[in-house]
């Protein structure tokens, strides 16, 4: 795992990249139920501006490509989301909210299986 932000005068970047292997990643239980472990390489961009109001705009994309040796049990995986957030009592509470869309194998056609929309709203409190 590699993660990178950068930050200037309101605007940040985050990127972490992945790569995960193993040598035997999927395996049967004693009920002879299957088990996987996540393995391939995944990316997670994200931009974001910060503005004197105390608001903030995020964009993000995330991509996860599974290794050809858990290709059966798991398929790309690609999310877009939008967010907003809002900054209170300096910058102990923050309010944000997100609306995302993931896909997968490339098909980002709302019919596909397993495609699905995401809204999210979230308080984070800090010290």
């Amino acid at each position: 795992m590699a993660d990178a932000v950068l930050k200037h005068r309101g605007w940040a970047m985050s990127v972490e990249a992945f790569d995960r292997s193993c040598p035997n990643p999927i395996t049967t239980n004693a009920d002879g139920l299957v088990r996987f472990v996540q393995t391939g390489q995944g990316l997670n961009v994200q931009l974001s501006r910060y503005f004197r109001s105390r608001y903030e705009v995020v964009s993000r994309y995330t991509v996860v490509n599974p290794a050809a040796d858990t290709k059966l049990v798991s398929k790309r995986t690609e999310e877009a989301l939008l967010g907003a957030g809002r900054y209170l009592n300096g910058h102990r509470i923050k309010l944000q909210s997100y609306l995302g869309y993931r896909w997968y194998q490339g098909r980002m056609d709302p019919t596909a299986p397993r495609t699905a929309w995401t809204l999210m709203f979230q308080v984070e409190f800090g010290i």
